[in-house]
């Protein structure tokens, strides 16, 4: 049995830190331009607020807290669409790779083993495709063998059964020896 090896299949540390990087700045984005747009109405309604003659607000808060809630709950909006567009590309950056991969994949269940599994360079699993690309490699391989092989034990019979010897039994066990070793090559 192999030692078990972990491998990263369903995202790579440049992917996961490139997500990271580009949250963290949607994040800081948003913040910064909610705190900016805060500041832009708060100074807006406090200069007319001191213009004013008649001020009834007996705090800052009740002067500043209809615009504050407005500014967070418009900033909220735009952070849900930028967070909305950005899972759907990341959706579209997973899903297409593996449905292709999927596909595939039933094809060589179903014996299709000539083509080998192609995506783009930088798909997510890309690293997968080339697990089962060596894989599919191997099993053509085996199966040439193999129908070699049969091949080869199939020509001795009807050799043997032209005329039978004891060079063409002898031929024949040699040949169901290599069969068997072709065969034996598969783990069941």
């Amino acid at each position: 049995m192999k030692p078990y090896k972990r491998r990263n299949f369903l995202s790579k540390k440049g992917f996961q830190t490139r997500f990271i990087m580009n949250f963290v700045l949607v994040t800081m984005a948003a913040g910064l331009g909610a705190g900016a747009v805060f500041n832009v109405i708060a100074r807006r309604k406090l200069e007319q607020m001191m213009y004013s003659l008649h001020l009834t607000a007996r705090s800052t808060g009740e002067v500043i807290l209809p615009e504050l809630l407005s500014t967070m709950l418009f900033m909220s909006v735009i952070v849900l669409v930028v967070t909305w567009i950005v899972v759907r590309q990341l959706f579209r950056g997973i899903n297409g790779p593996l449905t292709r991969l999927r596909h595939d994949i039933a094809d060589m269940a179903d014996g299709d083993l000539a083509f080998d599994i192609t995506l783009r360079r930088n798909d997510e699993f890309i690293d997968v495709a080339d697990d089962f690309n060596r894989m599919a490699t191997k099993l053509r391989e085996r199966f040439r063998l193999v129908s070699k092989a049969a091949k080869s034990v199939s020509e001795t019979v009807a050799e043997m059964e032209k005329g039978a010897n004891a060079a063409s039994t002898g031929d024949l066990a040699k040949r169901i020896a290599e069969l068997k070793g072709a065969i034996g090559a598969f783990r069941v």
